[in-house]
């Protein structure tokens, strides 16, 4: 591919995010359950054996932590653009 984007986002924020989306459908779990499940997640996916999730060296990184997905969307065009 000609442009690779790694998006990112702090394991906190990520589930602030969550808890909101569980919340709006009446599923009741703690922000902090949640993180750690996160965390446990991003471990197995960053050790696997197979495939693991990790940052390709020409990719351009994206930290997603403070922006929402519109702004993340812009900053990915504004590569491609140029």
């Amino acid at each position: 591919a000609e442009f690779k984007f790694f998006i990112d986002a702090k394991p906190e924020i990520r589930a602030k995010r969550r808890f909101k989306e569980l919340k709006k459908l009446n599923v009741e779990v703690s922000e902090q359950t949640i993180l750690e499940d996160i965390n446990k997640r991003d471990v197995a996916d960053k050790t696997r054996e197979i495939a693991p999730l990790k940052k390709l060296h020409d990719a351009i990184f994206i930290d997603s932590s403070s922006i929402n997905a519109d702004e993340v969307l812009q900053i990915a065009l504004n590569y491609i653009n140029g």
